[in-house]
């Protein structure tokens, strides 16, 4: 009997076995570093759009605009409120899921920017 094998002995099919065992943590670990992405790109858009936005109100512009104008326009669909407060403009952008079908709970990510205004000709003299 030392020629044959016993059904139990044998390693066929023990790599796809293994394949499978880990590909439902490859995955997972996959959705979670692109929503990663995601929200570190969100927090990046908002943030800009806040120092754009207070520095249009610090000209004398239309915040509200240049919080707009400086997002692609996907991320013009996800735009919050734009807060103005003295020369504190904040942005508030909601960031997009990784799984769109499934309902998650709705993360948001606030930035502010405050640039102070810019001293007269009169003042400087």
């Amino acid at each position: 009997m030392s020629g044959r094998h016993r059904w139990w002995d044998r390693d066929e099919g023990s790599a796809l076995v293994e394949i499978v065992a880990i590909l439902p943590v490859l995955v997972i670990a996959a959705l979670v570093a692109v929503q990663m992405q995601l929200f570190v790109s969100t927090a990046v858009a908002s943030e800009n759009a806040a120092r754009n936005a207070s520095r249009a109100m610090r000209d004398g512009g239309d915040p509200h605009a240049a919080a707009t104008h400086s997002l692609s326009s996907a991320e013009v669909a996800r735009l919050g409120p734009v807060v103005v407060e003295s020369e504190r403009v904040t942005v508030t952008l909601t960031v997009p899921s990784v799984l769109g079908a499934v309902s998650l709970p709705e993360w948001t990510v606030e930035r502010s920017a405050t640039i102070p205004q810019r001293a007269s000709s009169e003042e400087s003299s």
